[in-house]
C-alpha cells in the first residue's frame, strides 16, 4: 500500500493533527477563495475557512502571503496558518516575507509559543 511507502521517509517535524496534505489543486483553490475576497480580512478569513480542511505547507502560505501588500495581512495569514502548517520546522522561514520590525517581533513570539 502507499501508507507505508510513506511512513519510512517521514519529515524531521510533523503536526499530529494533520490528516490530510493539501495539493496543488488545493493550493490554485485557496488562492482563487482569496483573491475573490475585497479586502485582506476577507482574505484571512477565506484562508482560514480552508486551512481547517486540510494542512499547508510552509512554501504554499509563503506563495499565499504574497497577496497581501502589507505586514500586518500577512501575520494575519501566518497566525492563522500556523496551527495547519505541516512542516513546522520550515514555518520560520516566513519571517523573511516581513519587513516591519513590530509584526517580525510579534511573528517571533508566536512561533515560540
Amino acid at each position: 500500500t502507499s501508507s507505508t511507502a510513506n511512513e519510512s521517509v517521514k519529515p524531521l517535524m510533523i503536526n499530529s493533527d494533520c490528516k490530510q496534505l493539501a495539493t496543488e489543486a488545493d493550493f490554485l483553490k485557496i488562492r482563487k477563495k482569496m483573491t475573490a475576497e475585497k479586502d485582506e480580512d476577507g482574505m484571512v478569513k477565506a484562508a482560514t475557512r480552508m486551512f481547517k480542511l486540510k494542512c499547508y505547507s510552509t512554501e504554499q502560505v509563503k506563495n499565499l502571503s504574497v497577496l497581501f501588500l502589507k505586514d500586518e495581512g500577512k501575520y494575519k495569514l501566518f497566525d492563522a496558518a500556523y496551527p495547519h502548517i505541516h512542516d513546522t520546522q520550515s514555518f520560520k522561514q516566513l519571517e523573511s516575507q516581513l519587513t516591519d520590525i513590530y509584526i517580525i517581533t510579534r511573528f517571533r513570539a508566536m512561533i515560540r509559543n
